[in-house]
C-alpha cells in the first residue's frame, strides 16, 4: 500500500505510455479516446502530467490535435490545465472523495425513492439484462481493457438514476460520472472480471427488484461506502501540494 502510494506521491511526469498511431476524420476526438483510456487503466495516474509532445510524438500527430483532445477531457472533469505548467491528470483528495460519494449517494437515493414509488416494472427489468449481459460476457473470458470494468459498474448506477423516470437527474449525474471514473482507475484492476462487478452488487439489485425500498438504501449505502473506503486507502497518503 505504502509502495503504491509512494509512486502516486512522485508522478509529477510519467514516461509516455504506448499510445498507438490513429488516423481519421476526427483525430481530436481520437486521441483523447486513447489518453481516455490511459487514465481509467491507471496508465497516467491523478497528478500525473500529459505531456502534449510525448503524446503527440507517440500517436504520430502534430501537437495540435493533441491539444484539443486534453481540452476535451478537461471538459469532462479528467484533467487541468495549468498556466505555464501544461495539463496534469485531476487530483484527486480525500476531501473531494468524499465529497464526491456524497452527493451520487444523494442522486441514487432519489433513482430509488422516486423509481421503485414509480412502480415501473420496465425500468427494474433493466436492472436484471445488465446482470445477465454481463455473466453471458465473462463466459467469454476477462474483459479486454480494465475500463471495461469501470463503465459497467457505472453503467448499473446510471440505471438506478435513471429508475426515477427523472431527466434532470440522469443529466446531472452524467456530469459526475467523470470525476467517479478517475477515482475508480485507482481500484478497477482489483476486480478482475465482469463478474465479480455483478457479485458486487448482486444485494443490490435483489433488493431492487423485491421493491424493498430500505433494503435497497441501505444496501446502497453500504456499497458506496466500501467503495469510497479502498479509494481514499489508495490516495490518504498523497500530499497535493507535492503532487501539483
Amino acid at each position: 500500500m505504502a509502495r503504491q502510494a509512494s509512486r502516486l506521491h512522485s508522478v509529477l511526469e510519467v514516461p509516455s505510455v504506448a499510445f498507438s498511431p490513429v488516423a481519421g476524420e476526427t483525430l481530436p476526438e481520437l486521441a483523447a479516446a486513447q489518453i481516455y483510456r490511459a487514465i481509467i487503466e491507471g496508465r497516467q495516474p491523478p497528478g500525473s502530467r500529459l505531456s502534449e509532445a510525448s503524446i503527440a510524438r507517440a500517436m504520430q500527430l502534430s501537437r495540435g490535435p493533441i491539444r484539443e483532445g486534453l481540452r476535451l477531457l478537461e471538459r469532462k472533469g479528467l484533467c487541468e490545465f495549468r498556466v505555464r505548467r501544461g495539463f496534469f491528470v485531476k487530483m484527486l483528495t480525500p476531501p473531494g472523495i468524499d465529497d464526491l460519494f456524497g452527493v451520487r449517494f444523494a442522486m441514487e437515493r432519489m433513482g430509488i425513492e422516486q423509481g421503485l414509488r414509480r412502480g415501473s416494472d420496465e425500468a427494474l427489468r433493466s436492472l436484471v439484462a445488465w446482470r445477465e449481459r454481463l455473466m453471458r460476457a465473462d463466459k467469454l473470458g476477462p474483459p479486454q481493457s480494465p475500463a471495461t470494468l469501470v463503465e459497467e459498474d457505472l453503467a448499473l448506477h446510471g440505471l438506478i438514476v435513471a429508475l426515477s423516470g427523472n431527466s434532470s437527474l440522469v443529466a446531472a449525474f452524467e456530469v459526475v460520472l467523470a470525476e467517479t471514473r478517475l477515482a475508480l482507475s485507482l481500484v478497477n484492476l482489483k476486480l478482475g472480471r465482469l463478474a465479480r462487478v455483478v457479485s458486487h452488487h448482486g444485494d443490490l439489485i435483489d433488493a431492487l427488484l423485491a421493491r424493498d425500498e430500505a433494503r435497497a438504501l441501505a444496501e446502497l449505502e453500504g456499497h458506496l461506502n466500501r467503495s469510497r473506503d479502498r479509494i481514499l486507502s489508495k490516495i490518504d497518503a498523497i500530499d497535493p501540494a507535492e503532487a501539483s
